[in-house]
């Protein structure tokens, strides 16, 4: 890909977030094929995807509202809101 068709990592919406990571996806998808396919990798490659369609949910109040913000506590603590954001990205992987 040409440098100049490369997305800016000054990304300015959810969706240039997941655009950028899932180019991160392929990119390391693409190593891992050329380097002897480790399961780890191609994890780490689907985690990125994932992790970029979850992106686009940044602004989805039923998805971010169990986590709060700086002005509202939300109903989950540390641990909870790492557990959620992990089942979260869980759900988005391939089987």
């Amino acid at each position: 890909m040409p440098p100049e068709d490369l997305p800016s990592l000054d990304f300015k919406s959810p969706e240039d977030l997941d655009q950028i990571l899932r180019l991160l996806s392929r990119r390391l998808h693409y190593i891992n094929r050329v380097s002897g396919e480790s399961h780890y990798m191609w994890t780490l490659a689907e985690l990125l995807a994932a992790t970029g369609d979850l992106a686009r949910a940044i602004n989805d109040r039923e998805v971010t509202a169990p986590f709060g913000n700086g002005y509202a506590p939300g109903e989950l603590d540390q641990a909870g809101r790492r557990d959620l954001m992990l089942a979260l990205l869980s759900d988005r992987m391939p089987g």
